[in-house]
């Protein structure tokens, strides 16, 4: 762990990040009184596929409706009214 303070942090930004890229924390300090730290990130979680079939089981999905056109009323709800091409 390092403390530099902020105009050092600024100066040497590069630096630190690349000691936290490796591993390091780092604490900035306003006047030596630590305000903000940075580490490195924790490692995501790789997600598992299919999930939500878990969850949702009976659900199914019709995609043939994607490529129909709105419906007036679907429009309506998305855009307003209609205006006509007069």
């Amino acid at each position: 762990m390092v403390n530099v303070n902020i105009h050092e942090a600024k100066a040497k930004l590069s630096h630190y990040l690349k000691m936290v890229q490796d591993g390091a924390t780092v604490i900035i300090c306003k006047r030596d009184v630590p305000i903000a730290e940075l580490r490195p990130p924790k490692p995501m979680k790789k997600r598992e596929l299919g999930h939500a079939r878990k969850m949702y089981p009976n659900f199914t999905w019709d995609s043939s409706a994607l490529l129909e056109p709105m419906s007036e009323e679907e429009w309506k709800l998305w855009e307003g009214p209609l205006v006509s091409e007069e």
